[in-house]
């Protein structure tokens, strides 16, 4: 094993640049990243506000890995004199790291890929490199995993609140199994959740309960960097739904235009499948149904990509229910997060969704209370949730001090 106390990454390309003061770099590191810590622990790179003024654009991107832990990707893209350097670098943390752990590995990994830029500087004439090797450690050793890849999580939780005239309960339980190789994914969850209310106001008293439960199953084989086959299994129960008990299958084939390697930057991925579904029903339905078992197709298209420019994620989800009267239901997102020109920046999101498909509706309806605390699914023709924010920031690109004091 080899500690570093500074890493140097050497990079075959060439800059041709003349000897700046001092880099200049914008790091695109949304939340996940501690800025303060590493302006503090980087002092020797002018971390700046405006992308175009920087000599390199830190791209940070991040995905969770088959342990539940995160993979770091970290793009440095040269500008300007330094547009031949490009370099891409990875680090990968455990589940169970803590918050310092990760922005140390970020720090660490950002020296490495920022020596390449800082090389050119006069900075560099007050950098050294300080290696150390333990003797007795022994490197490429193969580690036998007792667990076979699997990670099984358990969580349980509870919350209470109220007032004089008010209570509120709600009790959740949470147990899943994974295992992600190159090869296969496997995830199973179940969750089980209930809520209880109690009104009691002068002459007005009202108690209401809600209870859910869900099991998923999701299995899928890599058939190449392009094809992967799998099927979803799922039970529900739910007071809100009118679904006594719930049962669907559906093997599914998921298309990637881009090979999945290249996840992190960007994924077009086409997936359909052919399901069947079997419902028990609290009460009888609005089709006088007690029971009913039919097939459906579902067909969904995700779009991301991450630039340095911002991000965009767009989905389309549509599903067919091969019963009479031509049952569908439609859906479509948007998250966007765009610099529009310098200091300006739109991040949003949105969803909408057309509901023809709410074959579940229990016959009795609704009382006012139902309806007033949301305690029963209602029929909708659509639902849909947005939000919107616009960003401008003037001023000073070049303030690099840290003052954390009454923070």
């Amino acid at each position: 094993m080899k500690n570093l106390l500074f890493t140097l990454f050497w990079v075959n390309f060439s800059v041709n640049a003349q000897q700046v003061d001092k880099i200049k770099a914008f790091l695109d590191c949304s939340w996940y990243c501690d800025n303060k810590y590493i302006q503090t622990e980087i002092p020797y790179v002018d971390f700046i506000r405006e992308p175009k003024d920087a000599y390199v654009h830190i791209l940070v991107t991040r995905n969770t890995t088959g342990s539940g832990g995160d993979l770091f990707t970290f793009k440095f893209i040269g500008q300007g004199e330094f547009a031949n350097a490009k370099e891409t670098l990875r680090t990968s943390l455990s589940p169970d790291a803590t918050e310092d752990e990760i922005r140390i590995a970020q720090v660490k990994t950002l020296k490495s890929g920022l020596y390449n830029f800082v090389k050119h500087s006069k900075e560099n004439e007050n950098i050294s490199l300080v290696y150390s090797k333990n003797s007795t450690e022994t490197t490429n050793i193969q580690v036998e995993d007792p667990w076979k890849y699997w990670i099984f999580r358990l969580s349980a939780n509870g919350r209470f609140n109220g007032e004089e005239g008010y209570k509120s309960k709600n009790y959740s339980i949470r147990f899943s199994a994974n295992k992600i190789t190159k090869d296969i994914k496997l995830e199973s969850s179940i969750y089980m959740s209930q809520s209880k209310s109690v009104f009691d106001y002068d002459d007005f008293y009202l108690s209401t309960i809600q209870k859910n439960s869900n099991a998923n199953i999701l299995a899928v084989k890599s058939i190449n960097e392009h094809f992967s086959a799998g099927a979803f299994t799922n039970y529900k129960h739910s007071t809100y739904s009118n679904i006594e008990h719930g049962f669907a299958i559906m093997p599914a084939l998921e298309y990637n235009i881009f090979p999945y390697s290249e996840a992190s930057e960007h994924q077009l991925r086409f997936l359909y499948g052919i399901g069947n579904q079997h419902n028990n029903y609290i009460d009888t339905t609005i089709f006088f149904k007690t029971y009913e078992n039919y097939f459906f197709q579902q067909l969904s298209l995700d779009f991301e990509i991450i630039q340095k420019w911002g991000s965009l994620d767009l989905g389309i989800n549509a599903k067919d229910i091969f019963l009479s009267g031509h049952k569908y239901d439609v859906g479509v997102f948007l998250n966007v997060n765009i610099r529009i020109v310098k200091g300006l920046s739109v991040s949003g999101f949105g969803n909408f969704n057309l509901n023809r498909s709410q074959i579940e509706l229990p016959s009795s309806g609704a009382n006012y209370e139902e309806v007033i605390l949301r305690q029963k699914e209602l029929a909708s023709g659509f639902d849909y949730y947005t939000y919107l924010g616009l960003t401008y920031t003037f001023g000073s690109l070049y303030n690099n001090i840290v003052n954390t004091r009454f923070d």
